[in-house]
């Protein structure tokens, strides 16, 4: 039985391209830097980038299961998401290429290690998040909504939106 679940961040808890380079550098230099300057106007933008269903859906699976994040983002996106979407007493942990300039399925295989995970499943958006999980191997659950890359999906599971998450994970994690 499966009782972790890793996620990827962009295009699977938030659309980071909504975001500017410039503005999402600024974000991170007052966030980090200077909170005080950290307006309501900017948390507007960042809770305006996450997708449907992460406040709420979030804090439902970490009662049931143990969560983490591995992304291909820079140093810090991470860190700015928890803090601006306020879940980050939901996830164990998180690594990202900008931490360890390293490809994702080592970044997942080192989480997996750190944690004593022997069994996870990943849920992400694009085909290289699907690539990942075949080299490890670990099941993947694809979230169409996200940035893709996908032509078909191959009988892998899919959500449209966060909402159908926890139906798929207790399809998925049942074995």
């Amino acid at each position: 039985m499966i009782k972790n679940v890793i996620f990827d961040l962009d295009g699977t808890l938030w659309d980071s391209s909504k975001m500017s380079f410039d503005f999402f550098e600024q974000l991170k230099e007052i966030k980090y830097k200077n909170n005080k300057n950290f307006t309501n106007e900017k948390f507007k933008k960042i809770s305006d980038c996450l997708y449907p269903g992460v406040t709420e859906v979030i804090p439902e699976l970490s009662k049931k299961y143990v969560l983490y994040i591995v992304s291909n983002c820079q140093k810090g996106s991470i860190e700015l998401f928890l803090s601006c979407s306020n879940l980050r007493g939901f996830f164990k942990d998180w690594l990202c290429y900008g931490d360890t300039l390293r490809e994702k399925s080592e970044n997942i295989k080192e989480i997996m290690k750190k944690h004593s995970i022997k069994k996870t499943i990943y849920v992400g958006d694009s085909i290289e998040d699907y690539e990942a999980c075949k080299k490890i191997p670990i099941p993947i659950i694809v979230a169409s909504y996200g940035f893709g890359g996908f032509e078909n999906y191959n009988n892998l599971p899919v959500i449209s939106n966060l909402f159908e998450l926890p139906k798929i994970l207790d399809k998925c994690c049942s074995f």
